[in-house]
């Protein structure tokens, strides 16, 4: 008995100790969150009172073991109740200072924020709200609902609204017009949400609302300046839903149209505009058009037939767009169309002119080669029969006429030969031709045609063909053979002593298969005066003029030339003294012959 008397004691001491470890956890707990949320203080206390209880029945009746145990309990207990007075206490003054900085917060918030109950009247708001209403304090304001404030068809909208979200339960944004202290009207949006007990139910809404009427004006000016920018631009700007219908278009459309303003045509199909009206399949092709647009989401130009109000008709150059939202669908389509009924008159002209321009051209060809043979073939016979019998004349009166004769349809035949080729050159009649030929026969050739005219004058010829001169090439021998002719005519021709040279010379290599050849024709002639070198390759200038009968010619011969290097994309300059001569150096590109 004694035994079990003892062990009893002891269990029964392990749990008055254990007792007094478990308030343990809860302290650890109160000072690791620093909060006493959720715990008690009544439930402790009571647990105090029980253990002081305790302690005093143990005391009085010498059961000092479980006063001793119950002590330790109380100890623990104690230091909890310690900790939740303490923090709770803490737990005020932080909810006061929240509290603190929530008003000042919403004293300072721009927005008004206001909630209700469900009758509408005002429970409370911030600082802002009631200023902004011309109310002296808050007090003055609370009680109120809007038809004390505001005009009754503002007060009554705001009221459906409110009734909206209480009797839904849902939120709403929306924009609102309130008039504000100053008695204008303001713009603003507002989000609206219920107002909820803990227990979830509604009580009434909460409302947030920020001024946005200058946010509003300054959009309504860009609108109003974009307004003007398509009401006024050029041409005619018009854009139509996915079904046909106008959306909107400028005034110049809308003018075009037969509508008094732009505003008409919203709403309105192709067939539905007056310009349509007096037709059949205009709008139907017009409609095919658009429709295309937005089917295949592809821009397209075309020209498309409108009949003007007035009854004209027009051609339009159209340039059309799908026009397409934020998830790319196609919703419509844009389109600005251009008059060009003047510029498609204007091409007929211009084609019309081209024609009559052609056949100019062809009557022009058709008269040289007439006036070549027409011209040429009586002239070389009256030649050749006046050549004839002046050999055979033996009066000396009659034979002097008969050369005189010769001589004459010579110098017409020449006159109308180089005309005949001056108007060939200059109309291009002569087509380029690049082939291989023999550069030093070429040049045999053109020494051979001015050999008697230097003869006769007893001048000194020079030639110097470099060595590095390949012997054959590949270009457009008439048109250098033409320049050489003109260039060494002109020479003797304005020669009286002293000399003549051609010199032939290679320049530079352009790449492995062009090289640039230089001819410089050098005369020790009359020259040319510094002021008249600006003038010498135009159409008959000639230099004496002709009027003083001194040199034959016509003065094309250096137009000619300028023509042909023109041609041959090659380069001339001169040099020139009076008194000392002058110097032609003309530069003319060449292909290798791959052959030779």
């Amino acid at each position: 008995m004694e035994t079990a008397k003892v062990i009893v004691e002891i269990i029964f001491s392990l749990a008055l100790f254990i007792n007094a470890l478990l308030f343990i956890p809860q302290m650890i707990t109160i000072i690791k969150k620093k909060s006493a949320e959720g715990v008690s203080l009544l439930t402790f206390l009571g647990f105090l009172v029980i253990q002081f209880s305790v302690i005093l029945h143990g005391i009085i009746n010498q059961d000092y073991m479980l006063a001793i145990g119950y002590f330790l309990s109380f100890l623990t207990c104690g230091l909890v109740v310690f900790l939740l007075i303490l923090y709770q206490k803490n737990n005020i003054q932080r909810s006061l200072k929240l509290n603190v900085v929530l008003e000042k917060i919403l004293e300072q918030l721009p927005a008004h924020i206001y909630w209700k109950d469900k009758q509408g009247i005002l429970l409370g708001c911030n600082t802002k709200n009631w200023k902004d209403f011309g109310v002296k304090s808050l007090s003055e304001y609370l009680g109120k609902t809007d038809y004390d404030w505001l005009p009754f068809d503002q007060a009554n909208k705001i009221r459906q609204v409110d009734q909206e979200v209480i009797v839904t339960g849902k939120s709403k944004i929306l924009e609102e017009i309130r008039n504000t202290i100053d008695g204008k009207n303001r713009i603003y949006l507002s989000h609206k949400a219920p107002l909820k007990k803990d227990d979830g139910s509604i009580m009434g809404i909460l409302g947030v609302s920020f001024d946005i009427t200058k946010i509003r004006k300054a959009e309504m000016e860009r609108f109003e300046m974009l307004e003007n920018i398509i009401a006024l631009m050029p041409g005619h700007v018009y854009w139509v839903n996915r079904e046909g219908y106008y959306l909107g278009c400028n005034d110049n459309q809308a003018k075009s149209a037969g509508l008094y303003s732009r505003k008409e045509i919203i709403g309105k199909r192709n067939k539905d505009l007056p310009w349509n009206f007096s037709v059949e399949m205009l709008p139907e092709t017009l409609d095919k058009i658009n429709e295309q647009v937005m089917d295949t989401v592809k821009s397209i130009a075309v020209e498309e037939p409108a009949i003007l109000q007035d009854g004209t008709e027009a051609i339009f150059l159209s340039n059309k767009v799908p026009l397409c939202n934020k998830e790319y669908k196609v919703i419509g389509m844009v389109g600005i169309s251009i008059n060009i009924t003047e510029r498609k008159e204007n091409e007929k002209e211009l084609m019309l002119a081209k024609e009559q321009a052609e056949l100019a051209s062809k009557l022009k060809d058709e008269f040289i080669l007439n006036m070549e043979h027409d011209i040429r073939t009586p002239l070389s016979a009256i030649n050749m029969v006046a050549a004839q019998l002046s050999k055979n004349e033996i009066d000396l009166n009659k034979n002097k006429k008969l050369i005189n004769i010769v001589v004459c349809s010579k110098e017409i035949m020449d006159y109308c030969y180089r005309t005949i080729e001056y108007l060939k050159i200059k109309f291009s009649s002569v087509p380029m031709i690049e082939k291989k030929f023999n550069l030093r026969d070429l040049v045999k050739r053109v020494i051979n045609i001015e050999k008697p005219a230097y003869d006769s004058k007893k001048l000194d010829f020079n030639l110097e063909i470099k060595n590095n001169i390949p012997e054959f090439l590949v270009g457009d021998d008439f048109r250098l053979e033409r320049i050489l002719i003109n260039l060494l005519n002109n020479a003797v021709k304005f020669t009286h002593n002293g000399f003549v040279k051609l010199t032939v010379q290679h320049i530079k290599e352009l790449d492995n298969r062009n090289i640039a050849i230089q001819f410089i024709v050098e005369d020790s002639g009359i020259g040319i005066p510094e002021d008249k070198l600006n003038i010498i390759y135009e159409e008959f200038a000639r230099m004496p003029p002709s009027s003083q009968a001194l040199y034959k010619g016509q003065g094309l011969g250096l137009t000619v030339v300028r023509k042909l290097t023109e041609e041959m994309e090659g380069e001339i300059d001169v040099k020139s003294m009076v008194g000392k001569g002058t110097k032609f150096i003309c530069t003319y590109p060449f292909k290798k012959s791959i052959s030779e």
